[in-house]
């Protein structure tokens, strides 16, 4: 069909030229989408799709872990989980594979101590005014640090009562450990002579004495109270004849902290239950103590064995206790406490003398020298 006009386009032709009109429009919009994007802050996208925000999710707290159980079916396993309380890895001591004594028998041990010899008599912790009358003499129970430790350098190698006695003799003839600084070595060994060691004792209490007024400008120990277990030991040790007991007393006895300390009962005792090695010496069976009696036990367990050693014919010295005995030893009931065969009280009386041996020396260089130059 022809018209006035010329010719008429198809309908062909017009579907293609809406296309390439409709296309053109949507490369435009699209480019000035781009743009738009590039000058937008945050993440560059080529999509005319915009992303879909997702809700935060609520956090759901993490289930607990499940302790790992023994099986009831694996003896083997459970017995050594009883028996060792103290990881390998937080073991320090001298003796690794020594489990024992377990807590279970140290709780045995001490409530079967504790039925014959009567529950333990706890000391009240009194600390002293540091500031009043630090330089005196004090009674046992205001339990002055440097009072603790005179007294249990004094207590080596004699009997409690002789050690107490020598003391108070101590007290009576020098008020204030200024004196005792200040007296002649003589008069001062005097005082102290029923507890035996006269010379040596006195030379260490006086060495102690004048440490502590060069360095510290007063004669007081009461700074150690607030120092960690580590530094105490650290501290104490360094002075001329106070070793691990001595320092385990005062720390246990007057600052109430956590320790064992091994004195020749509890050494032979701790041999004879198999809990230590039949030949370890006093030092690692202290170290080794440590670690295995709980805490909690410490306190009653040492004083129960101490008093126990005392009494009891089996667990005493030779056979022969220093005091009446209050019936049969609870000991034996327990399991694996068959006293080891090469124990020998002979070991325990040269590791005690030990200390002393340097200081034996020393005076027999001195007398040797006085009678020389008379």
């Amino acid at each position: 069909m022809k018209g006035t006009g010329g010719a008429q386009p198809s309908a062909r032709t017009l579907r293609a030229t809406r296309h390439n009109e409709n296309s053109g429009a949507n490369e435009e919009h699209i480019k000035e989408e781009e743009e738009a994007d590039r000058d937008a802050p945050g993440p560059l996208t080529t999509s005319r799709k915009q992303p879909v925000k997702e809700e935060p999710k609520a956090e759901t707290p993490p289930k607990p872990r499940k302790r790992q159980k023994v099986k009831k079916e694996d003896p083997v396993a459970a017995q050594m989980v009883k028996l060792a309380p103290v990881p390998p890895t937080a073991y320090t001591g001298p003796f690794p594979k020594l489990m024992r004594p377990s807590p279970e028998e140290c709780r045995a041990a001490r409530d079967g101590l504790a039925r014959l010899h009567g529950e333990p008599e706890h000391a009240k912790q009194i600390k002293p005014d540091p500031e009043a009358g630090a330089d005196s003499l004090h009674t046992h129970s205001q339990q002055q640090v440097l009072d603790s430790l005179v007294r249990t350098i004094l207590s080596q190698n004699t009997t409690d009562n002789t050690s107490h006695r020598a003391f108070a003799s101590l007290k009576g003839a020098f008020p204030t450990w200024e004196e005792v600084l200040q007296a002649p070595s003589g008069k001062v060994e005097d005082a102290i002579r029923m507890g035996g060691l006269a010379e040596i004792k006195t030379e260490r209490i006086k060495a102690i004495l004048s440490t502590l007024k060069q360095e510290r400008g007063k004669i007081s120990l009461e700074y150690i109270r607030d120092m960690e277990d580590d530094d105490i030991k650290n501290e104490l040790t360094r002075f001329k004849g106070v070793g691990p007991k001595t320092v385990a007393c005062v720390m246990m006895f007057c600052l109430a902290r956590d320790e064992f300390p091994v004195d020749t009962h509890v050494w032979r005792i701790s041999k004879n239950m198999g809990w230590v090695p039949a030949k370890a010496n006093r030092d690692d069976t202290y170290r080794h103590m440590n670690i295995r009696v709980p805490a909690d036990l410490r306190y009653d367990l040492h004083v129960l064995l101490v008093e126990h050693g005392k009494r009891c014919a089996r667990c005493a010295k030779n056979g022969k206790p220093r005091k009446e005995s209050h019936g049969d030893c609870p000991l034996v009931n327990l399991q694996g406490s068959a006293p080891a065969k090469d124990l020998l009280d002979e070991d325990i009386v040269k590791e005690e003398a030990k200390d002393m041996e340097e200081d034996d020396i020393v005076k027999q260089e001195v007398k040797v020298k006085e009678e020389v130059a008379s």
